[in-house]
């Protein structure tokens, strides 16, 4: 047992040592005696301890998810990160990766899958209302139309707004009914930054209300306040800023019609924070590093010969300033690129070591980025672009990024598209334009046809380094019967295999059509690899 040495406040008896005592001395001692020891001996965890240089200037404090981070440090926070990603190259790259590896420019791809045993359907029925389910979807999502403001279509606002709620902790999606020419859809969609939910009038948090959204007795969230403009926007200043209340939940059918994107790491935890907010501290001492390194190397950079002694040796003149009281030009001594300067007689100058660039720099420069990269979930190598390890190591940082990226795509595929889908589904179906019987009627048919966000999205597909080996070694794993045909084509082209396969038998009817023979014979690959 470790034994420390009592604090004084310990060795004093306190007020039920002292009652104690006029009850019983004996039992009041021995009480007494074991309390000290109590005190003398070391807990079970050295991270328990309240005394000590470590933890002397270290307050913690036990609060509820919200209370630990109030609307006005939230605030700040977000307003650090989005100057740090429009300021420091580490932080915007950090972002790219995430959002380009996870989404990508093209967003996310539906392969409608309904249940088609549920629905008592065969195959060739649930293809052809899959593919005309899909049809109509595209049709509506590669529109801008799709877009309240007409700006993005659906796969451009995936990347908006995942980019969107790692920059602010959060953001919103409205589903808003709007007929307008131009479309044949009433389902427009509305993204809003972190900044415009808030408490009406920026009041103060109540039981029920936390930053703008307000919940029922249950915890669940109802109704969220949306500003008419974010705070700090000064180019609008004749409009005075107003808040609306919107139902997070439709009065009468009972459908999500506000989506809410943001990382939950504590029950309770109604806002979201920046995926930044840890290394907030890092980045931007990070990059004040960064450019002293560079502007100390630029100064040294400068070569510059300085010529002492008598002007008159130099043959040099003087020229005269036209103010008598200003300096001549001969008497200012800068740095330029080859510059030579002369100094007046009895003028000592002694040189300097330039010293950069620092040698020392970008090995701390890179330990820095890799530990913010840690934190955050993306390697160093990915950050920065710089692939300077072996293979396995590069390989295995890969792997290991890719773990975040296909989490990001998760959270974005059930989060927004499946949503998204699913109010789609509800008009089409409802208007008449896609038969689907039973929808209205029954929730599992409803379900059945819908689908599931896990497996019907895909996305930017993981990068290859082998892609022989990697072929191979999916080759073996199908017809040990572990893997499928449409897991592998999902993976490595992110594309469904029964519109592959129906490409491929196209192309072949095409190449014999045309008397075109195979090119590489199946048994050559042998020698290739």
């Amino acid at each position: 047992m470790k034994v420390e040495k009592p604090s004084e406040s310990a060795l004093m008896p306190n007020i039920i040592d002292k009652v104690a005592a006029r009850i019983s001395p004996k039992w009041a001692y021995n009480r007494y005696v074991d309390r000290v020891k109590m005190s003398m001996a070391g807990g079970g965890y050295a991270s328990a301890k309240k005394t000590g240089a470590v933890f002397d200037n270290y307050i913690t404090s036990v609060t509820d998810a919200d209370s630990s981070v109030n609307w006005g440090e939230r605030l700040t926070i977000v307003e650090r990160v989005r100057q740090l990603v429009r300021d420091s190259p580490v932080a915007r790259a950090l972002i790219n990766r995430i959002c380009d590896h996870s989404v990508g420019a093209r967003g996310l791809t539906l392969h409608p899958q309904i249940d088609s045993k549920l629905l008592g359907w065969d195959d060739q029925r649930a293809a052809a209302w899959q593919d005309e389910a899909d049809s109509l979807w595209r049709a509506w999502s590669e529109s801008a139309e799709s877009d309240l403001s007409r700006i993005q279509n659906f796969q451009q606002k995936t990347l908006l707004t995942l980019q969107s709620f790692l920059e602010g902790g959060d953001c919103f999606t409205l589903f808003t009914d709007k007929e307008r020419k131009g479309s044949d859809y009433r389902l427009k969609l509305q993204t809003l930054e972190s900044e415009r939910v808030s408490n009406k009038d920026y009041g103060q948090d109540t039981a029920k209300l936390t930053e703008g959204i307000e919940k029922d007795s249950d915890g669940a969230p109802s109704k969220i306040w949306i500003s008419n403009k974010p705070p700090g926007d000064y180019s609008n200043t004749i409009t005075e800023v107003s808040w609306i209340e919107r139902r997070i939940f439709g009065e009468k059918t009972g459908r999500r019609n506000i989506l809410q994107h943001f990382n939950q790491i504590r029950p309770g935890q109604t806002r979201g924070i920046p995926v930044l907010g840890t290394v907030v501290d890092k980045l931007i001492q990070l990059g004040r590093l960064s450019n002293a390194e560079l502007l100390a190397a630029v100064i040294n950079s400068f070569y510059t010969i300085i010529i002492t002694g008598d002007p008159s040796s130099t043959q040099e003149e003087k020229t005269a300033p036209t103010d008598p009281s200003a300096p001549s030009a001969n008497d200012k001594l800068t740095l330029g690129h080859g510059s030579i300067v002369r100094g007046d007689a009895g003028t000592n100058f002694e040189s300097f070591d330039p010293n950069r660039p620092n040698h020392l720099f970008e090995p701390y420069f890179k330990a820095m980025v890799a530990e913010i990269g840690a934190a955050v979930g993306v390697p160093r190598s990915l950050i920065l672009l710089s692939f300077d390890k072996s293979y396995s190591a590069s390989r295995g940082e890969i792997m290991e990024a890719w773990l975040y990226f296909l989490a990001k795509r998760t959270d974005m595929a059930i989060g927004l598209c499946q949503p998204t889908y699913e109010a789609f589904l509800d008009e089409v179906i409802y208007r008449g334009m896609l038969d689907a019987p039973g929808y209205f009627l029954d929730d599992r048919i409803k379900k059945a046809f819908q689908g599931s966000g896990y497996n019907q999205w895909t996305g930017p597909t993981r990068p290859a380094f082998n892609e022989l080996q990697e072929a191979k070694a999916n080759e073996l794993n199908n017809k040990m019967g572990v893997k499928s045909l449409t897991a592998i084509t999902s993976e490595t082209q992110g594309k469904d295999f029964l519109r592959v396969n129906d490409q491929i038998k196209r192309e072949n009817e095409l190449r014999a059509e045309k008397g075109i023979e195979e090119i590489i014979d199946p048994d050559e690959l042998e020698e290739v690899a």
